[in-house]
């Protein structure tokens, strides 16, 4: 009986360490979704006072009285080992939203609906960590990881720029040559 709780208990902490591994090391949940190489986080114009608004990125406001605080709320789902959650703004209470209910092309931008969690629509992502820059990972959209397409995602739009409204969009997660290990601008975190 002592042996199956110590391996029962090793099971746990192996299983906590995986979960643990595929969310946002700093994560505040909610918090501002940052973008690494832009310095700048997800936004909703107008406030978040919109239905069904597309996303940008603007200047890190980080209080709660502004359309930038995101929550990770996680569905249970599990893909090539990484907890999957829809993005949800906390102002408007929407979630981020891959247009249609299929994989979509590079550079599509990025926008808002009401949420449905659980794999129905194109509002799972998974987070997978960066080996070089700590707290900081890729945000996968989780149709085109299961897809027989490139994975995309989450991406500021033109290369990143630190300027306020570039749209969010989704594209390739890496490529050869691109800043930040081949990331680009790809490397968000929650804070």
């Amino acid at each position: 009986m002592k042996r199956f709780r110590r391996v029962a208990a090793v099971a746990a902490a192996v299983l906590a360490a995986v979960a643990v591994s595929s969310v946002p090391a700093q994560a505040a949940n909610p918090g501002v979704l940052y973008n690494l190489a832009s310095g700048w986080c997800a936004d909703l114009p107008n406030y978040g006072a919109e239905y069904n608004t597309k996303v940008y990125e603007y200047t890190c406001d980080g209080s709660s009285n502004d359309n930038q605080q995101w929550s990770f709320d996680y569905d249970g789902n599990v893909y090539r080992g990484m907890s999957a959650f829809t993005i949800r703004n906390i102002k408007s209470g929407q979630c981020m939203d891959v247009p249609n209910y299929g994989v979509v092309d590079p550079g599509t931008q990025v926008g808002m609906y009401t949420c449905s969690p659980g794999g129905g629509d194109n509002q799972e992502w998974v987070f997978q960590p960066s080996s070089d820059y700590s707290g900081y990972g890729v945000l996968m959209n989780v149709k085109t990881l299961m897809a027989t397409t490139p994975t995309l995602c989450l991406d500021v739009a033109n290369w990143g720029g630190e300027r306020n409204g570039l749209p969010l969009t989704v594209y390739n997660c890496y490529g050869a040559g691109w800043a930040y290990g081949g990331t680009d601008d790809h490397l968000w975190t929650l804070y």
